[in-house]
């Protein structure tokens, strides 16, 4: 034990040592009560105001392909605190491990073998937390039914289409809920703009919008 902290807290490992410290804390303080799971939840939303041709697309590009790495390690499906939790684990023990076999005791080396054990420890976690994808989207959807989302106004956060999953966000009975959505044939919803939720595609398991007029 004594040998693991002395590793853990030298040059080389202090910043994944460091992150580990900052993981305990926040579960100690999550089960106190003094915080909920999701505090420290991020939420994606891209605000674009520039002017030009193929801005607009490279824009929608760009967000949809952020939300897909997002969704590829499972971080649309998990609170964030978790995701990291699994990240930081295995990262903090590859980083000792690693360091120690190869006698590495320099901070500036050890924040290069950070890059290849970062990306590694990527993957572990989205394996890790593959079982937990299920359980909170059990709890989430709890109560919650496609029935009660179709007919509602929502408010577009990602600009929808016919041929690429947005997203919106819906009201129902006090709770905000962010669902994936498309538009109906040909038709494009702008960000900030409202929708009526009309349908639920279960195949492709998002719901259709179309516009909606005061």
């Amino acid at each position: 034990m004594q040998e693991l902290l002395e590793l853990s807290f030298q040059g080389a490992n202090i910043i994944p040592s460091a992150l580990f410290i900052f993981v305990l804390i926040y579960w100690v303080v999550v089960m106190l009560g003094a915080i909920d799971l999701d505090a420290l939840d991020i939420d994606v939303d891209v605000d674009v105001d520039l002017d030009g041709p193929g801005v607009d697309a490279d824009a929608d590009i760009s967000v949809s392909w952020l939300n897909s790495v997002l969704a590829f390690f499972n971080l649309s499906h998990i609170p964030l605190m978790v995701f990291i939790s699994f990240l930081i684990l295995p990262m903090w023990f590859i980083s000792v491990q690693l360091n120690d076999i190869l006698g590495n005791t320099s901070f500036l080396l050890g924040l290069v073998f950070l890059i290849p054990n970062l990306l590694v420890s990527l993957f572990i976690a989205k394996f890790l937390t593959m079982p937990f994808v299920k359980l909170f989207s059990k709890m989430n959807s709890e109560g919650l039914t496609t029935t009660n989302m179709i007919g509602k106004i929502c408010r577009v956060v990602l600009t929808l289409k016919s041929d690429s999953v947005g997203q919106v966000e819906v009201n129902v009975e006090g709770s905000n809920y962010r669902i994936s959505a498309k538009t109906t044939e040909d038709k494009v919803i702008q960000k900030g703009e409202e929708g009526l939720v009309i349908e639920y595609h279960e195949d492709g398991k998002y719901y259709v919008v179309e516009p909606y007029e005061n």
